[in-house]
């Protein structure tokens, strides 16, 4: 059920927000919200089947550490 209703909302998400910006030749920009678009998808879609995704805290702590 979960499932269904996150699929629902990305649909809706993409068609009032991502295709007006192909309509506008917003081209660079609706390539960057389609890549952030899958990727959120995909998270929530791998949390609701019951597979751990790491926090990406760690990662990015250790290079901002790495880099001061």
């Amino acid at each position: 059920m979960e499932f269904i209703v996150i699929v629902i909302v990305y649909f809706l998400i993409i068609f009032f927000d991502l295709i007006p910006m192909f309509k506008k030749k917003q081209i660079k920009e609706a390539i960057i919200y389609s890549v952030i678009i899958i990727f959120t998808f995909i998270i929530i879609t791998l949390k609701i089947g019951g597979i751990n995704v790491p926090s990406p805290y760690k990662l990015i702590k250790n290079i901002i550490t790495s880099i001061t």
